[in-house]
């Protein structure tokens, strides 16, 4: 967000062309409005088709008792689907425009260096180049390369499942409407897609999610209805599956000299509050804003500026996290009472509206 700064962005893979095919993607994001509020800041959100984004105005949660609810709705849209591939490339669209970032692609880094005495960090491409810098920000994902050779330490704890991910045509419309149940094997969400058409995110065994996977489309198909209880009709699978591992990786620190990490590199959690897109957005946001309004006689750099970064976004990520973290615990423990507990719960939820209210405003930040 700072013209004055000249960016240079490297990336493994190769850049991502615009979206042009009719089918929708089968990996999406629920995009928080203020993640929206962000993209619209960057001038990304008015560059996407309306006609591929469905907002979210209401979430419906079920325990595994066939009788526990609870329910979130407002006037205004508490989420909005978004694809993975659109987002991407129109992220990559305005990267292109920017004439102050020079794009390295597709690249790999194989050497980081971290000179603490002049306050510099280096990196060495594969290609040989050599990029000087105040600043390297590692937004490379859970098994960050940046995060390893800058050496910070992270807990990793690995759930033991796969989510299983594919799109399906529904009977009944979704009323933008999403789903998602509970039980002690496996997490369902239901997220609408434009028309009569949704997305899946099922957390499941390993195991399980193997033999989700080699199922036809039929047989898929039939079981995603009957565990999402027949909620919209007859179901018709319209994308590939794809399958991915769950775990949940926390960077002990978030920042040292010239070097900051965003997004999974510096926190993945469990996908049921399908906030992890959210907490990565925010992290951008506070780093630019803060980077933005320093003194010009601060460093992009200087670790004081970048520790405020770390203060005002590990709390809530790290709240985030283990609340995900016990969730998925308390409904993946096979003991009665606790599934009466976590069932009970949800009731409790469902009846008290000041705590539904503050569940909303902190998923919508």
């Amino acid at each position: 967000r700072d013209s004055s700064l000249h960016v240079h962005l490297i990336e493994r893979g190769k850049p991502a062309e615009t979206v042009t095919q009719k089918e929708f993607d089968h990996r999406v994001y629920a995009v928080s409005p203020g993640s929206k509020d962000f993209l619209e800041t960057l001038g990304v959100w008015q560059m996407m088709p309306r006609e591929r984004i469905v907002p979210v105005t209401s979430m419906q949660v079920w325990g595994d008792d066939g009788e526990s609810e609870t329910s979130f709705a407002r006037r205004i849209p508490i989420a909005f689907i978004v694809e993975n591939n659109l987002l991407t490339a129109m992220l990559w669209k305005k990267v292109r425009e920017t004439a102050s970032v020079e794009i390295h692609a597709p690249c790999k880094a194989s050497e980081l260096s971290i000179d603490r005495v002049q306050r510099r960090v280096s990196l060495t491409l594969q290609d040989g180049a050599l990029l000087d810098a105040s600043l390297i920000v590692g937004a490379d994902g859970a098994n960050s390369w940046i995060r390893k050779h800058a050496g910070f330490s992270s807990r990793a704890k690995s759930y033991e499942s796969f989510a299983v991910v594919a799109n399906f045509e529904c009977e009944r419309p979704h009323d933008g409407i999403a789903r998602q149940w509970f039980n002690a094997a496996s997490v369902l969400a239901w997220l609408p897609l434009p028309g009569k058409r949704i997305s899946i995110v099922w957390s499941v065994s390993v195991d399980e999610s193997e033999d989700l996977a080699r199922q036809s489309s039929d047989v898929l198909a039939d079981r995603v209805r009957a565990a999402g209880r027949d909620s919209l009709g007859e179901l018709h699978g319209v994308s590939p599956v794809a399958r991915f591992p769950l775990r949940r990786v926390f960077a002990e620190n978030w920042v040292t000299d010239g070097v900051a990490l965003v997004g999974d590199a510096a926190h993945a959690i469990h996908p049921l509050a399908g906030q992890g897109v959210n907490l990565g957005f925010a992290d951008a946001r506070m780093l630019s804003e803060l980077l933005a309004i320093r003194s010009p006689l601060t460093s992009i750099g200087d670790l004081a500026l970048l520790r405020k970064y770390e203060r005002g976004r590990k709390e809530s990520a790290m709240a985030l996290a283990t609340l995900t973290d016990q969730l998925n615990a308390l409904f993946s423990h096979p003991s009665t009472r606790l599934a009466a507990l976590r069932n009970a719960g949800l009731g409790l939820v469902d009846r008290q509206s000041w705590l539904k209210r503050q569940l909303m405003q902190y998923a919508m930040r």
